[in-house]
This record gives structure tokens, C-alpha cells and sequence, in this order.
């Protein structure tokens, strides 16, 4: 069972804040950033079947297209698959929760799951990344560290992933200021 934390998460990105997600947020320094690092990450891949969790407004779906993969977006926000549908391409959109995925092992190559990490607390990080590890061979994802403690971030939010990566294979590069993106195999 997740974290009432998670769920709050889940539920929040309702009416209006999924309306003005994209406005709201593009004028960030980060959004930038993050458009340039994942394009660059996905650079040069062909023929994916890729996971999107949470797909949010679909930021990435054309992106994904222009790519040629076979995108899957799922998100437990009925308002935020509305904003993605909007988008107009090719990609399969699902309501779903992302600590219960509804797809077969090893459904997909890469399950890609943006700005969700730092919105749930300390011990549902292994849940999620055990989820998205048993339907994809790959998972790449973002997360915000930062210096202070907090109950979604913060030191032990890298003690908690280091714990969790082991020996597995990965590479990391810092976005900006404490705000991560992984790519783990």
C-alpha cells in the first residue's frame, strides 16, 4: 500500500492545475533543461516501447513520436490524461496507478517516469522503481535530491537510491541545482 503522501500527490493535479501545468511551468529554468537532457538521452535510440508514468500533460509525447517509439502514457490524473490527449499523437493513454502497473513483465524497453520521485516519501521510492524495473528493461528517471532533509528529498533521498542501485548498472547527471536525472539498466 502507498503512503497517503503518494496519494495526496496522485490527487492533486486536478482542474485547473492541469490546465496551467505546461503554462505554469515552462517558463522555469528547469523545463529547459530537462527538454535538452531527455532529448539528448533518447538520441540516436530506434524502435523503443516505452512507458511514460506519469505521462502528465504528455510534455514528452511528441518527442517520443518524432523518435519513432511506441509510447504507452499512463497517469492516475483523469485531468492530466485529458491535457496529454490534446497533444494529437500516436500514443496509447491510460488511467493507472504507478505503484501497480496493469502490464506484463517486461512489457516495455524503457519505462520513463519525469517529476514523480520528489513528490513521494523516502519508502515508497523502492516500491515505484521495483514496479517500473518488472515491466521495462530500463528505467530512466528524474529526481530532485537537494541538501536539506525533507520528507520527499534531501540526503536521505540519495541514501535511499544508492541503497536501492547497488551494483546495478547506471549513469546520472545533475539537471540543475539538486535536480537529477538517472538512467539505470
Amino acid at each position: 500500500m502507498i503512503s497517503k503522501e503518494a496519494q495526496r500527490a496522485r490527487d492533486f493535479y486536478r482542474g485547473h492545475i492541469a490546465r496551467d501545468y505546461d503554462k505554469e511551468r515552462m517558463r522555469r529554468s528547469l523545463w529547459a533543461v530537462e527538454d535538452v537532457a531527455i532529448r539528448a538521452m533518447f538520441l540516436g535510440r530506434k524502435d523503443l516501447r516505452l512507458l511514460d508514468v506519469p505521462v502528465g500533460t504528455g510534455r514528452f509525447l511528441p518527442l517520443f513520436e518524432e523518435l519513432g517509439f511506441t509510447v504507452t502514457g499512463m497517469d492516475s490524473a483523469p485531468d492530466m490524461l485529458t491535457e496529454a490527449a490534446k497533444r494529437e499523437t500516436n500514443a496509447t493513454l491510460a488511467l493507472g496507478d504507478a505503484f501497480a502497473l496493469p502490464f506484463h513483465d517486461k512489457s516495455f524497453d524503457v519505462a520513463f517516469c519525469c517529476r514523480l520521485l520528489h513528490l513521494i516519501e523516502h519508502k515508497d521510492v523502492p516500491i515505484l522503481l521495483d514496479e517500473l524495473f518488472r515491466v521495462a528493461s530500463e528505467v530512466i528517471f528524474t529526481v530532485r535530491l537537494g541538501a536539506e532533509e525533507h520528507p520527499r528529498h534531501g540526503p536521505h533521498r540519495q541514501k535511499v537510491l544508492d541503497a536501492y542501485l547497488g551494483e546495478l548498472s547506471y549513469t546520472r547527471f545533475e539537471l540543475i541545482s539538486d535536480f537529477w536525472l538517472y538512467r539505470v539498466c
